[in-house]
């Protein structure tokens, strides 16, 4: 087999020249070599593609599992993705969603508890009032020494005798 090139700075030709078998044998060598080097590459580049997908395949799992608790009322469920991804973006806004949702939850529990608080004085007031308006009244004993015949109606709308029914 011959071979020729030139060299750009002498303008000098090299002829080359060897047996068929050695050229085959290196050809050959050259074409193992590229093809290990692919196969590695491909096999490098497979593990690092199922790496990305099963951690970003976990993530998602957890976070799923995550909003699940939380639907059913779990609200302390810790949420343990730490990502720098979108999967990430989306654990941290899941956070500071519950983290709101816990927020506005004691600040019902809070006002529930004013509201109970302003209910219990009102009936306590009202029921005082009640008690007021039936002491006015005279003992039933005082009507029978006074009258041989007589009849009270007290029949109250409400607790508070402001409007009667009758």
């Amino acid at each position: 087999m011959l071979f020729a090139a030139r060299s750009p700075s002498t303008d000098w030709f090299s002829i080359v020249v060897c047996p068929l078998e050695h050229f085959s044998a290196a050809s050959n060598y050259l074409a193992l070599v590229n093809t290990v080097l692919i196969g590695g590459a491909t096999l490098l580049l497979t593990v690092v593609v199922w790496l990305t997908v099963r951690g970003v395949t976990e993530a998602l799992s957890t976070t799923i599992r995550y909003a699940g608790s939380v639907s059913n009322g779990h609200l302390d469920t810790p949420l343990l993705v730490r990502r720098e991804d979108e999967v990430g973006i989306l654990a941290q806004s899941l956070r500071n969603m519950v983290c709101t949702l816990k927020n506005l939850i004691g600040l019902a529990e809070q006002k529930t508890l004013e509201v109970t608080a302003a209910n219990e004085a009102m009936t306590s007031s009202i029921t005082y009032a009640y008690k007021i308006q039936k002491d006015l009244l005279p003992p039933e004993n005082d009507f029978q020494k006074a009258f041989s015949d007589y009849s009270v109606i007290w029949k109250p709308k409400d607790i508070v005798a402001a409007t009667f029914t009758g």
